[in-house]
């Protein structure tokens, strides 16, 4: 049995067992995936994993953008807009470990050959 970075959250372990009978060989890898940012999000995690903007917000938004005339709902009026909405914004970054894994038994050392 052989392990890279034993303890580490990047750590491998693999190795083999040969005998007359069978053969096992496995293979574990753990690699962690940090995909964040520390990017802004308007939502809030309502529970793990499902984000939501809250029914205020919405509304309020909702209400400014429909008393406005269409002509003027250009950048600088969404910019306006959405300002404080994005100041107040939590940060979200996002990660995770992959667990792969994989074992191999041979059975066919004992079968009689063809």
């Amino acid at each position: 049995m052989f392990g890279t970075n034993v303890g580490q959250s990047d750590q491998r372990y693999d190795g083999w067992f040969n005998t007359k009978a069978f053969d096992l060989s496995f293979d574990y890898n753990q690699t962690p995936h940090n995909m964040g940012n520390g990017a802004q999000v308007i939502q809030a995690e309502i529970s793990e994993g499902v984000w939501g903007m809250s029914n205020t917000l919405q509304q309020q938004l909702g209400t400014t953008v429909d008393k406005t005339p269409t002509a003027g709902r250009t950048v600088p009026f969404y910019d306006a807009l959405l300002q404080p909405t994005f100041d107040s914004a939590g940060s979200v970054d996002i990660s995770s470990t992959r667990k792969r894994g994989t074992a191999t038994l041979e059975l066919g050392k004992k079968l009689p050959s063809t």
